[in-house]
């Protein structure tokens, strides 16, 4: 889904501002600059963009996983009684 190109600046203007809040309500992400970013690299393409803030967010995340789960199987054990 690409963004039309306007010519007219306040209808391009218009577009921007409305993907950018599709965007917002899609990711959850309300950083205007990231999200402008993101939409840019992307050439207007919604699902490309929402692709790269996605991936981004999810590599972000992925060190402290291990962390979370280690704890989780810890409670989980304990609550069992199993040996470690």
């Amino acid at each position: 889904m690409r963004a039309e190109q306007a010519e007219d600046g306040e209808k391009s203007t218009n577009s921007c501002k409305m993907l950018m809040n599709q965007l917002k309500e899609i990711t959850g992400i309300h950083d205007q600059q990231i999200l402008y970013k993101a939409l840019k690299a992307s050439q207007g393409d919604v699902g490309h963009a929402v692709g790269l803030l996605t991936t981004q967010a999810a590599e972000v995340q992925e060190p402290a996983e291990p962390q979370e789960s280690g704890s989780s199987v810890e409670t989980w054990e304990g609550q069992k009684g199993l040996p470690k």
